[in-house]
């Protein structure tokens, strides 16, 4: 049992009560940093193990509310940045299926070329470059039906894309809707390319043909202009935005690991010197009060 902190009746004379005040005084104030460093070193311990410098508002308030501002400002700038990304996914896939349809129209000009000069060619032959051209025609239609992304149609003109506030409509991407050539009173797309390529007017199937390679060659230009130029360009803001921002977030939050270790050191030292000092005030306690006792 410690003796009494602020002396007692015990104590004979003015000098033993004015020693054992002084003694307990000491004895407070050395509990009190005890406390004091005890807490400071949790903090401590609490800062390196979190990686945080701030986990209660009482630690730091105002510097609470300045992060948790970035923090949200973060996660906006990071919701933006993988909507972009997945905007330009979907131009991707986009620009993927009609590239197969510019490789289809590409085989189908040549074989119209060479069934305009037909000297020489047997009827088999002839029949083999129109089924050529009529096979094309018909694996753009099917890449038309089956490209999507996420199972969303890319090219039935539904598919529309936002960027920096602006929008761009892919448009509807199929026979029906590519080439358009007058001849007289009609007026012929893709899609009739059998009924053009059977009246044997080569010229007329060729110059479809090549309208509708036009086609897709404005449409893929206007896709990657829109990507590079809208969507691409503000994802690089963003990303640089998203940088300053987490940077100066982590200089607010982030634990200082240099500083909490040599600061765990020194709490560690102060810990260790009060406790020593408080052993050494117990124990000149302890014989003061068996002397006068």
């Amino acid at each position: 049992m410690l003796p009494p902190i602020m002396g007692s009746t015990t104590f004979r004379g003015t000098s033993g009560i004015k020693s054992g005040m002084t003694s307990g005084v000491s004895l407070m104030k050395t509990l009190h940093q005890l406390d004091k460093t005890t807490q400071s070193r949790q903090i401590t311990m609490t800062r390196l193990a979190t990686a945080q410098k701030i986990n209660r508002a009482a630690e730091a308030p105002a510097a609470l509310i300045a992060s948790e501002k970035l923090r949200s400002q973060i996660a906006l700038l990071e919701a933006e940045s993988k909507s972009l990304q997945r905007t330009s996914h979907v131009i991707d896939t986009a620009d993927g299926a009609m590239s197969q349809m510019s490789d289809q129209l590409i085989e189908a000009r040549a074989a119209n070329v060479a069934l305009a000069n037909s000297a020489g060619l047997t009827g088999g032959e002839r029949e083999a470059l129109q089924m050529q051209v009529n096979m094309a025609v018909q694996s753009i239609d099917r890449i038309a039906r089956q490209s999507n992304f996420a199972g969303t149609p890319t090219l039935d003109g539904n598919m529309t894309l936002k960027a920096s506030d602006e929008t761009l409509t892919i448009p509807k991407t199929d026979p029906t809707e590519l080439g358009e050539v007058t001849s007289g009173s009609q007026t012929y797309r893709l899609s009739d390319i059998d009924t053009v390529m059977a009246s044997g007017n080569t010229a007329l199937s060729q110059s479809v043909l090549d309208d509708a390679f036009s086609d897709i060659l404005t449409r893929r230009a206007e896709m990657g202009a829109f990507d590079k130029y809208t969507v691409q360009s503000r994802y690089n803001a963003l990303q640089v935005e998203l940088e300053n921002t987490v940077r100066a977030e982590s200089e607010i939050r982030d634990t200082d690991y240099a500083r909490e270790v040599s600061e765990l050191n020194r709490t560690s030292i102060l810990e260790k010197t009060a406790y020593k000092a408080l052993e050494v005030d117990i124990e000149m306690r302890s014989s003061m009060f068996d002397l006068i006792v």
